[in-house]
């Protein structure tokens, strides 16, 4: 199970270190690189959204730093993502094993890489949305 808390990373050995991916010799994790889900819930029952990506994590000094990318090629992935990030930036990071943890996604420079930070905010936020018809 992976925990994240005030961006630090947990393992057996060190609460600020990853419990999977590359190890060092003492047992801790200092990285994670695999495939995971960013879902987008309207509420606690509503999942509107989810896509598949690859994410990278790393364990730096006081925390953690995170990118990830959509491994999906069709744009139609790729619009509903983002028009789902410019309505709230919040998503669940679900991993293989099905631990999660709320992220905020952001833009990056690259247009196929995106970050991620831990999400620490309320778990109910307010989106509104309209609709033009024509």
């Amino acid at each position: 199970m992976r925990r994240f808390r005030a961006l630090h990373l947990e393992c057996r050995h060190d609460p600020r270190r990853l419990d999977c991916g590359s190890e060092r010799e003492d047992g801790c994790v200092e990285s994670f690189e695999g495939r995971c889900w960013l879902d987008w819930w309207a509420n606690s029952s509503t999942l509107l959204g989810s896509v598949e990506v690859a994410v990278v994590i790393a364990v730096v000094d006081g925390g953690w730093r995170a990118r990830g990318r959509i491994l999906s090629d069709g744009p139609e992935e790729r619009e509903a993502f983002d028009f789902l990030r410019a309505l709230d930036p919040v998503f669940t990071l679900r991993f293989e094993d099905e631990s999660t943890i709320p992220v905020a996604v952001h833009a990056s420079a690259d247009t196929v890489w995106f970050v991620m930070t831990e999400y620490a905010g309320p778990v109910q936020r307010a989106v509104s949305y309209e609709f033009g018809v024509t």
